[in-house]
């Protein structure tokens, strides 16, 4: 009898340059009794190496890292066609690095102060093919979106179609208190 897919672990590889937070998080992943953390990369780099190698349905991800920062990583991942789900782990809050996540295909973006509560949600979140945004990303999309729309005279607009996307799905009700789930088959994310 072959194992379903609710019998499977999900494999996820971790990438982060600092080995403590690898060490923490693995820790944390591995008490989860879907979750085999596969492998680890310090940087950008081995990240993409060991995806290709690995083949990990989840890989958790930081932005910072030496010789391949993880917005470019996620980027290089995404071009060779790996099925791979990204999800980013970042201190970095501002609304340029969730409009990048957004554009490299991630498909989760977690603030590493909130990490011990967000992350295996949105491991799982991914995994299940939808995209997770921590509350305040959510409110970032909408700020943005809405200064966009008061500008009149301005042809350009300042959303991707994929933070469009996400957006439309948010006020449609993807939401609940924690994240924003958005099925792929509904958004062609």
């Amino acid at each position: 009898m072959s194992p379903t897919k609710a019998d499977t672990k999900i494999r996820i590889l971790l990438a982060d340059d600092h080995l403590v937070l690898r060490s923490g998080l693995r820790a944390l992943l591995n008490m989860e009794p879907d979750f085999d953390v596969v492998g680890e990369a310090s940087n950008g780099i081995e990240a993409v190496k060991l995806a290709e190698t690995l083949r990990p349905d989840i890989i958790v991800m930081d932005v910072s890292m030496p010789e391949m920062d993880g917005l470019k990583a996620a980027e290089e991942i995404q071009s060779l066609g790996l099925q791979a789900k990204i999800v980013i782990l970042t201190v970095h809050a501002d609304e340029q690095y969730l409009f990048q996540t957004l554009k490299a295909g991630a498909s989760g973006f977690v603030h590493k102060s909130s990490a011990d509560s967000e992350l295996i949600d949105a491991i799982r979140t991914a995994n299940r093919g939808d995209v997770f945004l921590y509350p305040s990303a959510i409110k970032k999309l909408l700020e943005e979106y809405l200064r966009g729309e008061s500008r009149e005279a301005d042809d350009k607009d300042p959303l991707t179609n994929r933070e469009r996307e996400v957006l439309k799905a948010t006020v449609e009700g993807y939401t609940d208190r924690k994240s924003t789930r958005l099925n792929s088959s509904h958004t062609g994310i």
